[in-house]
């Protein structure tokens, strides 16, 4: 596989409204606060990164710290500059100016705690690797299936019952959501590691969030809110972790102390728990009648008639990206941002991410909500409906750097993008 340069993964689309300078001090402040306050002692390393607050309408940032390379200028308390167009704006740890920061981009929360939460999730990013995590996010496909998404969608169910719950109830829910992860992964061999991989990144990310700014009463509620998402948002490929990861070590929290000194690039949160809880996971999954309670039959037939629609999307995404005229954007140093409520995959083909923003050596692509194709193999990105000349369609345009250009490629109506 290509390596990537950076994949920003957004929370949302990007939004619109100006920045507001007064709320981007204070939010400098306020991780900076929460970091003193923390002292090192969740992760054994100090979240001190300093943040870098974007307006991604105008592409302004700014940060109480100015950047190592003179890129930036004082203005007032803070220090400003405009983010240069190859540079992915998400909320990320970035390397920029010879500098690490936690990109936030604007509008801010206005809710105090989840402002908070948010702050502290991207600073966490950009320590990660000191605490062992590495910074892979694979697709999870499989949850786009009928059987993954119900399976998921039971998981989470279970878990919200055993973050409401306390004792031996708390304890049956922990199994049943075990085992309704159990019954996922027997359905998609090698599911474990990509499902792992991701809800490490993602999830402790927002568990750290939640862990250093949210009271210890009020954290309980927070990640129900979080796993209530998962009934709500249509792709769950990369979306999920952000439930079930904070779900599970807000769990682990309840049912084995200090369990953040054993967490390695290998762990598995769930796992992790039923050895706290002593789970024999090899009949965890045994039979269907644990998940009544939680709706299974009713998921599944919600799950049917979403695969049914499902089905005639893909033969329209293959139209678009297949069998109609396209784009082709060879990818040799990949860098993009994306939703990932909004990633869906096209199997045997590759991914299609929307709204999409790609770099590469040739130049920038912006495609809003009709979205891009990026291949199996990362080897090219399409879009498609290239006009004459092959630089803009329906929703996408792209900037190409100086040296290159747009060419016919090898079938008719098609075009793609070469170096002079």
């Amino acid at each position: 596989m290509l390596p990537l340069a950076a994949v920003f993964i957004l929370s949302g689309p990007l939004p619109r409204r100006p920045a507001d300078t007064t709320l981007a001090l204070r939010a400098n402040r306020e991780a900076a606060l929460y970091a003193r306050r923390d002292r090192g002692a969740l992760w054994r390393t100090p979240l001190t990164t300093p943040l870098l607050i974007v307006d991604p309408a105008t592409r302004r940032a700014a940060s109480s710290v100015p950047d190592s390379a003179g890129f930036m200028v004082r203005e007032g308390s803070l220090y400003t500059a405009r983010m240069p167009d190859e540079v992915q704006l998400a909320n990320t740890s970035l390397k920029w100016g010879d500098r690490t920061w936690a990109m936030v981009l604007t509008p801010l929360p206005a809710d105090s705690v989840e402002r908070g939460i948010l702050l502290m999730h991207e600073v966490w990013h950009s320590v990660q690797g000191r605490a062992g995590i590495s910074p892979g996010t694979p697709d999870n496909p499989h949850l786009a299936t009928e059987s993954g998404r119900t399976w998921m969608r039971v998981e989470g169910r279970a878990l919200a019952a055993a973050l409401a719950s306390s004792g031996p109830a708390q304890q049956r829910a922990i199994a049943d959501a075990l085992a309704a992860r159990l019954a996922r992964r027997a359905a998609a061999p090698g599911s474990d590691g990509t499902e792992r991989q991701l809800e490490l990144v993602e999830g402790l990310a927002e568990y750290t969030g939640i862990a250093l700014v949210a009271a210890p009463a009020e954290r309980a509620a927070i990640g129900r809110a979080r796993l209530a998402r998962l009934e709500q948002q249509g792709s769950l490929m990369r979306s999920f972790p952000y439930a079930t990861g904070t779900a599970w070590a807000l769990l682990l929290d309840v049912i084995a102390a200090g369990w953040r000194r054993h967490v390695t690039a290998g762990s598995d949160l769930a796992l992790m728990a039923a050895a706290a809880l002593k789970i024999d996971t090899t009949a965890a999954s045994n039979g269907e009648a644990r998940f009544a309670a939680y709706g299974l039959e009713e998921v599944r037939g919600e799950e049917q008639a979403r695969a049914t629609a499902r089905v005639a999307r893909q033969d329209s995404l293959r139209a678009r990206y297949v069998t109609g005229p396209i784009l082709r954007l060879p990818l040799a140093e990949m860098s993009m941002s994306f939703n990932p409520n909004s990633v869906e995959p096209l199997p045997d083909v590759g991914t299609v991410y929307r709204p999409f923003r790609l770099s590469d050596k040739w130049g920038v692509l912006d495609a809003d909500t009709s979205g891009a194709l990026v291949d199996t193999g990362f080897r090219e990105a399409r879009v498609a409906g290239p006009a004459r000349g092959g630089v803009s369609g329906a929703g996408w345009h792209v900037t190409l750097h100086e040296g290159w250009e747009v060419v016919p490629a090898e079938r008719p109506g098609d075009y793609t993008i070469r170096k002079r």
